[in-house]
């Protein structure tokens, strides 16, 4: 079961997996296998819950029945690697303030993007999130998607361009008005260089 799991997942069929119930059977596995297989397991679940169009009914679900003390259960488990992961998925979707915390101590551009995504979500009673952590991390993440535009452009970094458009796209998403403070010259400078970089990657690999 896991394997095919894993097989559809890498087919990017995310949002098909969830829908046909694959969260239940996945927690059964977590909450009796060996250690090997609940590895491989949290794996897939915490691949699952980075999707952006499905991770609000799963922690839904989860939040909802016992699956979320079988987590709670594994961040005492006697495996590191176990313990660290059911920790890190418990911290970063269950206990969102302390994510937040967290990621801006270590000015974790992906986290901040991935925890102000999710504020909406917890805000609506999933769980308890202190909003002023929230505006604080969405100043932040502005800051830090500033910084990556412009150094994206000097650098001519696909990469890096790719990621800081990405990370405006998920402030839009949740703070219109907070987007609005990155320089709309600068994103529309960013897009153009990405545009053009792109294409020259493309032509290299597949000339006309």
């Amino acid at each position: 079961a896991l394997r095919t799991v894993g097989n559809i997942m890498n087919s990017g069929q995310m949002k098909s997996i969830v829908e046909q119930g694959c969260i239940p059977p996945l927690f059964e596995v977590l909450g009796e296998a060996k250690p090997a297989i609940v590895t491989i397991a949290l794996k897939h679940l915490r691949n699952i819950l980075e999707v952006d169009e499905v991770v609000t009914s799963v922690i839904t679900d989860i939040s909802t029945s016992d699956s979320q003390r079988i987590l709670m259960a594994l961040q005492k488990h006697e495996s590191q690697d176990i313990s660290t992961m059911a920790t890190e998925i418990m911290e970063r979707y269950f206990d969102p303030t302390q994510s937040l915390r967290t990621a801006m101590e270590q000015r974790d551009f992906a986290a901040l993007r991935v925890g102000i995504t999710r504020a909406p979500v917890t805000a609506a009673g999933v769980a308890e999130i202190d909003e002023a952590v929230v505006e604080e991390a969405k100043v932040m993440l502005v800051v830090l998607t500033t910084e990556g535009l412009e150094s994206g452009i000097a650098q001519r970094s696909v990469a890096m361009l790719r990621s800081a458009i990405d990370s405006w796209e998920a402030i839009e998403r949740v703070d219109q008005t907070l987007a609005e403070r990155v320089d709309s010259s600068l994103l529309a400078e960013a897009r153009a260089c990405l545009a053009t970089n792109s294409l020259r990657a493309a032509t290299k690999w597949y000339p006309l």
